[in-house]
């Protein structure tokens, strides 16, 4: 059996696998390990590496933890383009809300959920640039970490409970398609409207998603990791 680093997910040699000493060292990164730890353990090789130019770090540990990490996004020039509804629908209530102060303050009360609309398209764009997302695997828990500026999220589902990592069609509400405002162009592919694929663990209760933001071919890769992760679990 192939022994497989489990920090940088590159193949063993046998030439360095002492079985006297039960030592493995691996000649991309000088980690060494107990090789018996290694046999038992699920190879990330055996789906390969994340796909080209991926901000993706994947780690495993000796004690059979799995550590998935996608960093911020960070501000990038293809936000511009998502910037200008909600900076356009916020300076027409701006000016909308003034003029009808000039009249009435009771009548410019009426722009309050307009308000909370250009806001909430503002937050759904803006809350994905500094959001990072960790995805903790062992032998019972699928932990989901979602680290944002504003409502971070940890999600914990037990390994027993799950009955499969995969695409998911993700049906949003008028709500979430202005909160998650910079996911409406992954709904163009998408074969209903309201709603767009994301990775997804589906256990028996609930339905959990992640990784909203990486592209196509992250989503397709990861979803097959997980799969076979947590089936050998």
């Amino acid at each position: 059996m192939e022994l497989v680093c489990t920090n940088c997910n590159t193949a063993i040699p046998a030439k360095n696998v002492n079985i006297i000493t039960d030592l493995a060292k691996c000649d991309h990164c000088n980690s060494v390990y107990r090789a018996s730890s290694l046999l038992d353990s699920f190879s990330l090789k055996s789906v390969g590496r994340p796909p080209s130019e991926s901000k993706m770090i994947l780690r495993k540990f000796e004690d059979d933890l799995v550590e998935i990490y996608y960093p911020k996004e960070g501000f990038t020039l293809s936000v511009i383009p998502q910037l200008i509804m909600p900076i356009l629908w916020l300076s027409f209530v701006s000016l909308w809300t003034f003029l009808a102060t000039q009249g009435s303050i009771l009548f410019a009360l009426f722009s309050i959920p307009f308000w909370f609309i250009g806001l909430g398209m503002l937050y759904g764009v803006m809350n994905p640039i500094f959001e990072s997302q960790t995805l903790l695997i062992d032998n019972k828990t699928f932990s989901i970490i979602k680290n944002r500026p504003i409502r971070s999220k940890i999600k914990e589902i037990r390994i027993r409970d799950i009955q499969i990592v995969r695409m998911k069609l993700w049906k949003t509400s008028s709500y979430k398609m202005i909160a998650q405002y910079s996911l409406l162009l992954k709904m163009q592919r998408s074969m209903e409207f309201g709603g767009f694929e994301v990775p997804a663990v589906i256990s028996n209760t609930e339905v959990n998603y992640f990784f909203e933001e990486v592209n196509d071919a992250e989503q397709e890769w990861i979803t097959s990791l997980l799969h076979n992760l947590v089936k050998s679990k």
